[in-house]
């Protein structure tokens, strides 16, 4: 029976640190201000939105999110700059050779106007 609870004390403790870890993630300082954020997804092409359009649709988008009443800013970007999602580009640098086990790949985010 000592075994059991000594055992079953592991997962308990495991549990208590990681909702510990959770807690003070949920305090760190992301370099904005987090309070009356709205962060929405779209996917046009589910839609039916043919690629040529999508540029009219993401201006059309912006202008009326942005005319909203109480919004004091609003942006757009390819994928939320929190998901770890990104694009990424191979980086050339003229007069610089890279080293064979140099990575020469520059991960990017495109955010539209008015960031806060």
């Amino acid at each position: 029976m000592v075994a059991q609870v000594a055992v079953s004390l592991i997962p308990l403790v495991g549990a208590g640190l990681f909702a510990r870890s959770l807690i003070k993630l949920q305090q760190e300082d992301l370099g904005f201000n987090r309070d009356n954020v709205l962060l929405a997804s779209i996917d046009a092409r589910l839609a039916g939105y043919k690629p040529a359009e999508l540029s009219t649709l993401y201006r059309q988008l912006y202008d009326r999110l942005s005319a909203l009443p109480n919004v004091r800013s609003a942006t757009m970007s390819s994928y939320s700059p929190l998901s770890g999602m990104g694009t990424s580009s191979s980086l050339l640098v003229r007069g610089y050779t890279p080293r064979p086990d140099e990575e020469m790949e520059v991960s990017h985010l495109q955010v539209g106007p008015q960031i806060c």
